[in-house]
């Protein structure tokens, strides 16, 4: 039995990556945390349960004594910094890259320098390289990732790119992926989609 407690932190896609994480592994304790006030104010996914979303003091206190810490490092703040300076010395920590779609920069732009000089662990931009879209035109880079891998929201990338994500995520942490609930997953509107997943 797996008796870690898990954290993710950072925006929306570490919560969805989170909450499929979690439907893989049912018996294992894991938690996504708020580490900046209303974060995820306006965010229009909410088939995920509010009590899988932590915050204020009992976010806090949970990422304070959690075995493994999952992190995108965004946005930091004085409250962001105490919170996570906070974690137990035996707590492994694991940093995972922020995904953001600029239409004028199309794809890995900027990726690979912050994932550089931020020392990520999980580099996204290795996940882009497997799909082969930093093309040479740019003007077909755009629409190759548009069409194939981004999602409603300009940050927002579709299933198949989540699919790779969950799966080097599950594998660094030693947790179980389970490919034939991704695929209902998916069937139901993942990972950006307003379809409710507790309708199984």
């Amino acid at each position: 039995m797996d008796d870690r407690s898990i954290c993710f932190t950072g925006n929306c896609q570490s919560t969805v990556i989170a909450w499929a994480i979690k439907l893989m592994n049912p018996d294992v304790k894991i938690f996504w945390i708020s580490v900046n006030k209303n974060w995820d104010e306006g965010w229009d996914f909410r088939y995920i349960p509010e009590s899988f979303l932590l915050r204020k003091d009992e976010g806090k206190d949970y990422l304070a004594n959690c075995d493994v810490l999952i992190h995108q490092d965004i946005y930091p703040n004085a409250n962001t910094k105490s919170w996570m300076n906070n974690t137990k010395e035996k707590c492994e920590r694991v940093s995972i890259s922020s995904i953001h779609f600029d239409v004028a920069n199309p794809c890995t732009k900027g990726m690979r320098e912050r994932e550089e000089k931020k020392n990520i662990d999980i580099r996204l931009s290795k996940v882009f390289d497997n799909f082969n879209l930093e093309l040479l035109d740019k003007e077909q880079g755009i629409n190759k990732c548009t069409k194939q891998h981004r999602g409603k929201h300009l940050q927002h990338h579709d299933s198949s790119f989540y699919k790779e994500i969950i799966e080097i995520v599950c594998n660094r942490i030693k947790l179980n992926f389970d490919s034939r609930l991704f695929i209902w997953l998916t069937e139901a509107g993942f990972p950006f989609n307003k379809k409710g997943w507790n309708e199984k």
